[in-house]
């Protein structure tokens, strides 16, 4: 193989994981419609919950290590925003594992504490499902 071959070859190669990887790591998530209204963000090797509290304390709160092999394997999976405790707040789920090909995901999660408008910064339950 020519070496211009195998240059072009290389770049297929590297311009195809790139945009393999850039749909896979998704590393923000929003709260549709619903109480709280919450952004759930990776940044460097933590997942951060942020509260729209309407710029008067919309500081973030560190929650969980980020797995990177499950961020990266499940994308937009990685975290659930939903009613976990059927309190009608939303809760944040991180995952923390998954069975093989995706099935039962388990998910660290967070509850909302309404009395304070804040997440519990340490996970109260793990809930499986599929």
């Amino acid at each position: 193989m020519k070496l211009s071959n195998k240059i072009l070859f290389l770049f297929t190669l590297m311009v195809a994981a790139t945009s393999l990887s850039a749909s896979q790591n998704q590393t923000e998530w929003y709260s549709a419609t619903g109480s709280p209204a919450v952004r759930v963000f990776v940044k460097g090797a933590y997942v951060y919950a942020q509260l729209d509290q309407g710029g008067l304390n919309d500081s973030a709160i560190k929650l969980k290590h980020v797995n990177g092999d499950l961020l990266h394997e499940y994308g937009a999976d990685y975290i659930r925003i939903r009613d976990f405790n059927a309190d009608g707040s939303f809760d944040i789920g991180v995952l923390t594992g998954a069975g093989y090909g995706g099935s039962d995901m388990c998910y660290a999660v967070f509850e909302y504490l309404p009395d304070f408008y804040a997440y519990k910064t340490r996970s109260s339950k793990t809930v499986c499902f599929n």
